[in-house]
């Protein structure tokens, strides 16, 4: 974030949750995915505050965090 606040860069490949937050700083910048659409975030997982799943959820994410690759 903080080399687009600096503009030391004007284009990337980058999350829209973080050019949103950008915006809301003010910083001028937007985002557009193209019309094939994302990449999706494999590497990743959220939770979502005060989801009903959160036992399954939890369970989901430490199997996934444990499970060797072979």
């Amino acid at each position: 974030m903080h080399v687009f606040r600096t503009e030391q860069i004007w284009i990337g490949i980058w999350q829209k949750a973080r050019a949103v937050a950008l915006m809301r700083e003010g910083i001028p910048i937007r985002f557009k995915s193209p019309i094939e659409g994302d990449i999706a975030v494999s590497w990743g997982h959220g939770v979502i505050k005060g989801s009903k799943n959160k036992d399954w959820v939890e369970q989901y994410i430490d199997e996934t965090m444990t499970r060797q690759i072979s």
